[in-house]
């Protein structure tokens, strides 16, 4: 199982380097934006990718190809719109979750607003 999950990470010889699988996977499933050079792969722009990559990275891009192609939503790659509304959409059902809990996954009262320093230490005025 570990052997199959680790293979969407693999391409006729590329790899997605194991420091960036946590950073896709928070995009894919949680729409948690990632840093510069994964937003340039999703909204599909090679010159900003190309610019923006490590010395791993630039030598692995088609695995990250392979990756978004054949193991991620359609809706989540390809353009800058597509991303943007990846990312709204994973806010909306995470919004959605925590009102059918009651549970609050920001660091802002419910009641009043004001911020708090972490999410365990959430007020309720």
């Amino acid at each position: 199982m570990v052997a199959e999950r680790e293979n969407k990470f693999r391409f006729q010889g590329f790899e997605i380097p194991a420091y960036m699988r946590e950073g896709l996977r928070l995009y894919v499933e949680e729409g948690i934006p990632p840093g510069s050079f994964l937003t340039s792969v999703i909204e599909n722009d090679l010159m900003q990718a190309v610019g923006r990559a490590d010395d791993r990275n630039i030598r692995n891009l088609p695995a990250y190809a392979n990756y978004f192609y054949n193991h991620t939503p359609s809706a989540c790659h390809g353009s800058r719109e597509k991303m943007k509304a990846w990312i709204e959409a994973c806010r909306k059902k995470r919004e959605a979750a925590m009102n059918a809990t009651g549970v609050n996954y920001s660091n802002k009262c419910p009641e009043c607003g004001s911020e708090t320093t972490t999410r365990d230490d959430v007020k309720r005025c």
